[in-house]
């Protein structure tokens, strides 16, 4: 009869130590996974405070809503949707461009909030972007009643559709 070394472990044992250890892996693969993730989101902030983006091709993405925000001094309300943004900041001036669906308290509540006044100036002011924008609709534009304010070099804009429910933003330094 042999005697039992102090090394030796149980099958039973062997298979629990075993099961730990993959836990343990699994545990520390999904924490790698989430500081990973943390540290992605954390350098796509900066970059994007840095070099901000404005998505005029794909609607609602999250670079858009951060410039819905920026511009218009407001989180987007769940009911806003198709939200796209145009910047041309090459030359001295820039101008700023955002479209999007939206209920009338949406319009009502930027209005109110960034002080715009139905604009009285009789320019007819069109809202021309320099590169056409397929949901920038200068159709629309035209027929809706405008909003504006100027302060100092800055101009800003607003437009709402009713038939569509599209309004339309734009500011821009002159």
């Amino acid at each position: 009869m042999s005697v039992p070394s102090r090394c030796q472990i149980s099958f039973p044992v062997a298979l629990v130590l075993l099961g730990l250890g993959w836990v343990s892996c699994d545990q520390v693969r999904e924490s790698r996974q989430e500081l990973s993730q943390k540290i992605r989101q954390q350098a796509a902030d900066k970059q994007d405070q840095l070099l901000p983006r404005f998505d005029a091709r794909t609607p609602d993405t999250e670079s858009n809503r951060r410039r819905f925000a920026e511009f218009l001094d407001m989180n987007p309300p769940a009911g806003v949707r198709r939200l796209y943004c145009y910047a041309d900041e090459l030359g001295a001036d820039a101008t700023y461009a955002l479209a999007f669906e939206s209920g009338p308290a949406t319009t009502r509540a930027i209005i109110q909030r960034l002080g715009l006044q139905p604009d009285t100036t009789g320019l007819a002011f069109s809202g021309q972007l320099l590169v056409e924008q397929a949901w920038w609709d200068q159709v629309a534009i035209a027929r809706a009643k405008p909003y504006s304010k100027r302060e100092g070099r800055v101009s800003s804009y607003l437009w709402r559709d009713e038939k569509t429910a599209r309004t339309y933003f734009l500011t821009f330094d002159q």
